[in-house]
């Protein structure tokens, strides 16, 4: 039960908690921190950690099937640092 909800969370609902979050800091007045910023860090943390417990403890796979390595990880968690600090910059520069 729990590596299912792991790879649920990490490919799904995480990644809409921060797609959701990133969209409720953007109708907000520009650089203004409030506690949906602490949620947003909070949920990559959460993502992050979740796909690193699915591969390295429950056997985590990739989209081919194959197990998921250390270097795929760090590429993995590089890339979604980097995509949702982006989102983070773009959510508070812009109005919607």
């Amino acid at each position: 039960m729990l590596p299912s909800a792991l790879r649920v969370y990490w490919m799904l609902i995480g990644n809409a908690v921060i797609l959701l979050t990133g969209l409720t800091i953007a109708r907000l007045p520009h650089w203004t921190p409030t506690w949906r910023d602490g949620l947003f860090a909070a949920s990559l943390i959460a993502l992050v950690w979740s796909r690193w417990v699915d591969a390295t403890r429950y056997g985590g796979t990739n989209a081919q099937g194959d197990p998921v390595t250390k270097p795929m990880l760090v590429r993995w968690t590089a890339v979604a640092v980097a995509v949702s600090a982006g989102l983070w910059v773009l959510s508070q520069s812009i109005d919607i």
